[in-house]
């Protein structure tokens, strides 16, 4: 009887896992749905299309990040480009990682020298207090499940350090 229970328990397992899996995928798509909208698609409403591209581009959400200086700054449609390329909260951090970060990736790759925090056995330097406080933000305007600390510093900051890390694999 009570080995029934458990298959069916286990049954229940993967049915639930296929459905959050589902449900991420929905999520994603959402998302990529919100970032293009398909307001073109039938040609009854072109012409509408048509005359709203002539309107400004700026929505509430680019006043979000105006405080932040303008080196540091990037557009939305950057952002959500950069969004759209990366595979989640880690890998985007990372990305943007490399435009706040440019002379770490330089010819000197002095980013071998860096790690998010500082320290280590290797006794590695800390990324600048500013603009880890820009990526954050970057990063929770489009992931904001990783608000928590402890999300932070699990999906975030290992890829960060990983990637800071890596050497130059691929060959142009």
């Amino acid at each position: 009887m009570s080995e029934m229970i458990g298959r069916k328990l286990d049954a229940m397992n993967r049915r639930q896992d296929r459905m959050e899996i589902s449900l991420r995928r929905i999520e994603k798509l959402d998302r990529v749905l919100r970032i293009f909208p398909t307001t073109a698609a039938s040609p009854i409403h072109q012409e509408e299309y048509m005359d709203n591209q002539s309107l400004p581009q700026t929505s509430v959400s680019d006043d979000e990040f105006l405080d932040i200086p303008v080196q540091w700054r990037f557009s939305l449609i950057e952002l959500k480009q950069i969004n759209l390329h990366s595979t989640g909260p880690g890998n985007f951090a990372k990305n943007i990682c490399i435009k706040l970060y440019p002379e770490l990736f330089g010819p000197d790759n002095l980013r071998y020298q860096y790690s998010f925090f500082g320290g280590g056995p290797l006794q590695k330097k800390e990324l600048d207090h500013v603009r880890k406080s820009y990526l954050a933000r970057y990063v929770l305007y489009f992931h904001p499940d990783v608000k928590d600390a402890d999300m932070w510093k699990s999906k975030v900051v290992p890829k960060i350090n990983e990637y800071l890390r890596r050497s130059n694999q691929r060959k142009e």
